[in-house]
C-alpha cells in the first residue's frame, strides 16, 4: 500500500476527483502518458480490492477505511521520527527537527486523543527527556552566545590587522567613480587590465589590436575610466581583471568584485 499513498493522498485532498485530473497530475512522475496510465489502472485496481478507494463512473473517492489506514500510518511515521531524533547522540543539533515534529504532535493530539495514547505507549522518551534536552539546548545557546561575542571581536582584530576583505557591487558610474579615487589615493596614472585571451582583448578594446600580442593593456587613467563606463553600458561575459595595487578588481556581467587589504578597500555606499 506505500507505494500507492501518494494517489490516496490526492484522492484525499480531492474527494471526488475525475480520472483524468487525477491522471494529469501523476503524469510528471512517468515518461510518458501511457505509462502513466498503466501504472495508475494498476494502483486503483489494487486500492478498490483493498477497499480503500470506490468510484462512481469517472469519479474517485478514499473510503472510511482508507483514510484510516493512512492517520495509522502518518502517527506512526510521527512517532518513529520523534524517537529517532530523541534517540540521536547529539540530539541538541536536530532541536528544530524536535520542536517542529512535537509541534506536530500537539496539535493532532488536541483533535485525535488515539493520537496522543499511541504516544504514551510507543514513544521512546519521557517529560524527563525533554526537560534534559531543554537545559542541553540553553547551555548550547550560552556557548553560542560566548562563541559569537569571541567572534566579533576576532572580526575587529583583524580589522586593525588589516585582513584582506571584499566588496561586490554593480558596475555603474558610483562605482567607476569609486575605482578612479582609489587609483588616485594609491598615486597611479594608470590602470592595468588583463583579459582572458588577446582575442578577447582586441574584440572589447579595438584601440588596442596590434600594440602588444598579450592579454593585456594599461591605459591612462582618463582612459580607463571611459573604458570602464563602455563596459559598464554593454555587458561582457569573460572574466575582466584590474589591477590597482594593492586591490585587485574583477568585472564580469556588469558585476564589481573588489579584493585587498579592509582599509585599503574602505567603504562604497
Amino acid at each position: 500500500m506505500k507505494a500507492n499513498n501518494p494517489i490516496l493522498l490526492i484522492v484525499l485532498q480531492n474527494q471526488g476527483i475525475h480520472y483524468n485530473d487525477l491522471l494529469n497530475k501523476l503524469s510528471s512522475s512517468y515518461s510518458s502518458t501511457n505509462s502513466a496510465r498503466a501504472a495508475l489502472s494498476r494502483a486503483l485496481k489494487d486500492l478498490s480490492v483493498l477497499g480503500f478507494l470506490t468510484r462512481k463512473e469517472n469519479h474517485i473517492y478514499v473510503t472510511d477505511k482508507a483514510m484510516v489506514s493512512l492517520q495509522s500510518e502518518m502517527k506512526n511515521k510521527l512517532i518513529a521520527k520523534l524517537n529517532e531524533l530523541m534517540a540521536s547522540k547529539n540530539n541538541v543539533k536536530e532541536i528544530a527537527l524536535i520542536v517542529q515534529q512535537l509541534q506536530v504532535l500537539i496539535q493532532r493530539s488536541k483533535n485525535d486523543s488515539s493520537l496522543l495514547k499511541v504516544s504514551r505507549t510507543s514513544t521512546n522518551f519521557y517529560l524527563k527527556d525533554l526537560k534534559k534536552l531543554d537545559k542541553n539546548t540553553e547551555k548550547e545557546i550560552n556557548h553560542l552566545i560566548y562563541l559569537k561575542k569571541i567572534f566579533s571581536e576576532q572580526i575587529k582584530e583583524l580589522e586593525e590587522l588589516d585582513f584582506n576583505d571584499l566588496m561586490e557591487k554593480e558596475l555603474n558610474e558610483k562605482t567607476i567613480e569609486f575605482i578612479e579615487k582609489k587609483a588616485k589615493e594609491f598615486n597611479l596614472n594608470e590602470i592595468s587590465f588583463e583579459f582572458s585571451s588577446v582575442e578577447e582583448k582586441e574584440k572589447i578594446l579595438p584601440e588596442a589590436e596590434g600594440k602588444t600580442k598579450t592579454n593585456k593593456a594599461v591605459l591612462a587613467l582618463t582612459e580607463a575610466k571611459e573604458f570602464l563606463k563602455k563596459l559598464s553600458k554593454n555587458p561582457f561575459k569573460n572574466k575582466i581583471v584590474l589591477y590597482l595595487s594593492p586591490l585587485k578588481i574583477e568585472l564580469k556581467e556588469k558585476k564589481v568584485i573588489i579584493t585587498g587589504p579592509y582599509t585599503k578597500i574602505g567603504v562604497l555606499k
